[in-house]
């Protein structure tokens, strides 16, 4: 029996003989496309499903209108492109697919376990982390654009900001951004959490993780850096079961942020408590 509780019978030297009769039914992550936010790209067990979203008198409804299987192993992680995806799968492939499910281009990265993508602002990288560092990739071709590291650690959570600068996540917390140079970043903070998804909205970048939900303003956001560090919590649909955060407790500046350029952010921290 798997994690995902898929019962299979092997002989004893391995060779696979039949398998319960029965779909697995894990979501791992859902996302909505660029074109349309009532239209979700969902991270299935076999795939990637296509929802829609229905209001009606009653509160909004569900229904899948695409299901997709690769062939690829799980998919981890989905991100919207114009007219589609891009998905990391745990099988180690990175893809892009169209509506509709035609894969445009399949890439493999062996060398370990692959965890985020995301995609830039203009939709033309996508940016993969993974244990063994960072891939930069173009979304036209697949091909690798660049390779970036933070300290030789593996990384478990990268994003794009508003500006197209790279931003990687360590396991153990260390948040590194990236301009143009690929050796050396243009600041890093030491976040002291393990992340596991990570975005930037509205000014703010967002982490996931072991300490919850924080967000950080960076310099020459909108409203400028110095004001209220903390975002307001945002709000869940009426009728949706998912986590809420409440209004912060605390802001602070973390004391191990360091610069590394003139023109790094000044960041400051804000932690919020998530309930049920």
């Amino acid at each position: 029996m798997c994690k995902d509780e898929h019962i299979a019978r092997l002989t004893a030297d391995g060779t696979f003989v039949r398998a319960m009769g029965y779909r697995r039914q894990a979501v791992w992550d859902i996302q909505s496309s660029r074109e349309d936010p009532a239209v979700l790209y969902c991270a299935a067990d076999s795939g990637v499903a296509v929802a829609e979203v229905h209001q009606t008198a009653s509160g909004p409804t569900l229904h899948i209108t695409e299901d997709h299987e690769t062939g690829l192993g799980f998919t981890r992680r989905v991100t919207p492109v114009e007219g589609g995806w891009l998905a990391v799968t745990r099988d180690r492939h990175v893809l892009r697919a169209r509506r509709g499910g035609e894969i445009l281009w399949d890439r493999r990265l062996p060398e370990a376990l692959l965890h985020t993508v995301a995609a830039s602002p203009d939709g033309a990288r996508a940016l993969v982390a993974g244990n063994a560092g960072a891939v930069e990739l173009d979304t036209a071709t697949g091909e690798v654009l660049s390779t970036l590291g933070v300290d030789g650690l593996p990384l478990w959570a990268a994003t794009y900001l508003p500006g197209g600068e790279r931003v990687l996540a360590t396991r153990n917390g260390v948040i590194a951004v990236f301009g143009d140079d690929t050796e050396k970043p243009q600041w890093r903070l030491d976040q002291g959490e393990y992340p596991k998804r990570m975005w930037a909205q509205d000014g703010f970048l967002y982490v996931v993780g072991d300490g919850g939900l924080k967000g950080s303003r960076w310099a020459g956001a909108s409203p400028a850096a110095g004001g209220n560090c903390c975002p307001p919590p945002p709000r869940t649909p009426r009728s949706a079961t998912a986590w809420s955060v409440s209004a912060p407790t605390a802001c602070r500046s973390p004391p191990t942020a360091t610069r590394t350029t003139s023109s790094s952010a000044s960041w400051r921290t804000c932690r919020t408590t998530p309930r049920r």
